[in-house]
Order: C-alpha cells, then sequence, then structure tokens
C-alpha cells in the first residue's frame, strides 16, 4: 500500500509503496525512474531530503547471460508477469532466469542497435555494462553510463544552479551486479534455471555519500521494502 505521499516541485506527488515487487507495481502504475528519483533527491535536499535514510526500487531491469556482459533497461511500467517471477524466485533465495537467452538477446539487441545508430546515452533504453564486475559511473568514469543512468540530472544547471547527482553524492555511483560465477554457472544454486537469460530489478541505494545501483538485490518478495513512484506528475 502506499503509505507516504510527498509533493516535489517541478516533478509532482511521489508516493511510497511498502510492500513486494508485485504491490509496488500495482500500486504505482510505474515504479520512479533513476532520473526522477536523482531529481528528487536534488529538489528536496535538506531536511526532508527524499532518499536521504532509504533508498528505492526502480524502473530499470538488469539482464544477463552465461560468459556475456550485462545490460541495463530502462523500462516504462515495470511488466507484472516478470515482478511476479522474481517475487516467486526470491521467496525460494533465488534468482529469476529462464531455459533460454530470448530476454537477454532482446535486451542486448536494442543496446547494440541504439549504439550503432548513435544515440546519446541520456536517450538510449538500453546499454551493455562496462564490465561483468563491479564500475563505477562518473563524469569522467564510464561516463556513457553514468549519462544514460541519471540523463540530464548527470549535469549541473548553471541557470536554476541545481547540482548534479554527482556533486550532491560527492562521489561516483558504483553498480553491483550478480557475480559472474552465478550467471556463468560455477555456482548455479541460486538460479532457477541454468544457462538461460537472468533478470532482475535494480535498488538504488539511499543518499550517504555512496550510492549504490545494486543488480544483485533478491529481496523482491519483501514486504517491508518500497519502491517511489510519480503518482501525479507536474506539466
Amino acid at each position: 500500500m502506499i503509505e507516504s505521499r510527498q509533493y516535489v516541485e517541478g516533478l509532482g506527488e511521489v508516493g511510497t509503496s511498502v510492500g513486494n515487487l508485485v504491490t509496488n507495481v500495482r500500486d504505482l502504475g510505474k515504479l520512479i525512474s533513476m532520473r526522477d528519483e536523482a531529481y528528487a533527491r536534488i529538489q528536496t535536499a535538506g531536511a526532508d531530503n527524499i532518499g536521504k535514510i532509504a533508498g528505492t526500487r526502480v524502473s530499470m531491469v538488469v539482464s544477463y547471460l552465461k560468459e556475456d556482459y550485462p545490460v541495463l533497461q530502462k523500462i516504462g511500467k515495470f511488466p507484472l508477469r516478470l515482478a511476479k517471477s522474481l517475487v516467486k524466485a526470491n521467496s525460494q533465495g533465488k534468482y529469476y532466469s529462464t531455459r533460454t537467452s530470448k530476454a537477454y538477446d532482446k535486451a542486448r539487441k536494442t543496446a547494440d542497435e541504439e549504439g550503432k545508430l548513435g544515440i546519446e546515452p541520456a536517450e538510449r533504453t538500453a546499454i551493455v555494462c562496462p564490465s561483468r564486475t563491479n564500475f563505477s559511473m562518473s563524469p569522467d568514469e564510464n561516463a556513457q553510463h553514468y549519462v544514460f543512468v541519471f540523463e540530464d540530472m548527470a549535469h549541473e544547471d548553471e541557470e536554476s544552479e541545481r547540482k548534479s547527482y554527482f556533486q550532491l553524492n560527492n562521489g561516483p555511483i558504483v553498480f553491483y551486479p550478480v557475480s559472474a560465477s552465478t550467471i556463468d554457472g560455477e555456482n548455479p544454486r541460486p538460479l532457477t534455471a541454468k544457462n538461460g537469460s537472468t533478470q532482475n530489478f535494480l535498488w538504488f541505494s539511499l543518499l550517504d555519500n555512496r550510492s549504490k545501483l545494486v543488480g544483485y538485490d533478491w529481496r523482491a518478495d519483501s514486504n517491508i521494502y518500497w519502491s517511489r513512484g510519480v503518482l501525479n506528475k507536474s506539466t
């Protein structure tokens, strides 16, 4: 259920749904994007700072395949079917994975095609990670990925004196994937199926001068975690 609502100037009413991922999707319609969450954190910096004491599930998915690089995807409405599959797998202490590479191949094709077309990182819907292990994103390190994730919040706005998320965070944002050994089958116990696509939701951790984008989280089934979403967007 939606347990809190907060108006953010220039964005709209931001609600927080507490419950598992399926509950969040049903409550909010759309989970908050990384861009909007970053904007809300920047805009409300102060006593009531959104993201100061609580992170959020966001409207992104990461797809993995054996011996290949993960793909980050921005999505609009989080697919309810995928949310249900993630909740079911996580309730068993596992990551949701399939017996085919179809889901990964689709995400990878989108990322590759957008890259070849020269679409600006902020406008892309999918991007291949530069590493199978943890990597940092900042204006100087993996800058394309940093802009892909944060869009216009990757840069300061001199006219409005708005900070960038990098400035608010006082440093890079690190992405943490599911371990390559798990995806490659060296430690397959946490997977629901071997050698196919593994998909997971993403958790954007609280603002504590070391914000993290977590791709290995398996708490989609937890009823004490939450997601934010923009309920009534400003026009």
